[in-house]
């Protein structure tokens, strides 16, 4: 299941990048430069997608804390 999920994720983002850029990573022609520039856009929006996670984690943790205290 897991693999399977992985590869549907995996096909979707190429439908996508092959509906915004018109060709396929393999076809695209960036220079190692452009390269590791959008590979640090990305880790930079998954650290920010990591900590909205955490945040949604701690608040429901305090969440569920306080409905402890109160019942």
């Amino acid at each position: 299941m897991i693999i399977t999920n992985v590869k549907s994720i995996i096909d979707r983002q190429q439908e996508k990048g092959l509906k915004k850029y018109g060709k396929t990573v393999d076809q695209a022609d960036l220079s190692i430069e452009e390269w590791i520039e959008h590979t640090q856009e990305e880790i930079v929006d998954t650290l920010i997608y990591l900590e909205c996670i955490k945040q949604k984690m701690i608040d429901t943790r305090n969440s569920d804390k306080l409905i402890d205290i109160l019942l």
